[in-house]
């Protein structure tokens, strides 16, 4: 197993590079685009954007890219990167940059191709629960806060999307509440307001 480990190593140091940018707490990954492979990122809204190409700039420090945005970027060689944290990526001189303000990258060579790359990642950064939703979720209407209040999530105006619902008629069921019911995105507590 150690000496997979180390072959691994000096396959995934062929491809990435680990450089800090001159900032304390800055952390950067340069990734060589080899000839004939072709990467892509977690953001849904760059979906006809990809594979990557040269020029190719996003920033999910300062863009959440309408919430559908994920730190990870996959290629059809079997490599991947992720991230705990948002970054910067540019491509240029066939090397894709990647900048954050703190935390690690993880790169791996995770077999052969996109969906080997991609079933690694789900499996180790965003496994699924198994878990079998609610059979309200199935068997009721669902309503959701998004279309009455946006971004102001709050229990005042809940409640009352709520009664507005019974007393004009229509049956009870699931409410869920939209964005902005968290403290921030990734964190799962409610804001207190």
């Amino acid at each position: 197993m150690r000496t997979a480990c180390y072959a691994t190593f000096a396959i995934l140091f062929t491809f990435f590079s680990l450089k800090t940018n001159g900032q304390a707490d800055s952390v950067r990954l340069t990734i060589h685009v080899a000839d004939g492979e072709y990467w892509w990122v977690g953001i849904i809204n760059h979906g006809a954007m990809m594979p990557l190409k040269q020029g190719y700039q996003a920033d999910l420090h300062a863009n959440l890219y309408g919430n559908q945005a994920q730190p990870l970027l996959l290629s059809n060689r079997g490599n991947l990167v992720w991230s705990d944290d948002a970054f910067s990526i540019i491509f240029q001189d066939s090397d894709i940059v990647l900048t954050k303000a703190k935390g690690e990258f993880v790169s791996t060579k995770a077999g052969n191709s996109l969906k080997e790359a991609y079933r690694y990642a789900s499996a180790h950064f965003f496994p699924p629960t198994h878990d079998i939703p609610d059979t309200l979720l199935f068997t009721s209407p669902q309503y959701n806060t998004w279309i009455e209040l946006l971004y102001d999530q709050n229990q005042n105006d809940v409640l009352k999307y709520a009664k507005a619902i019974i007393d004009n008629g229509f049956p009870p069921g699931v409410i869920m509440i939209d964005d902005n019911w968290q403290e921030d995105y990734g964190t799962w507590k409610f804001h207190p307001g």
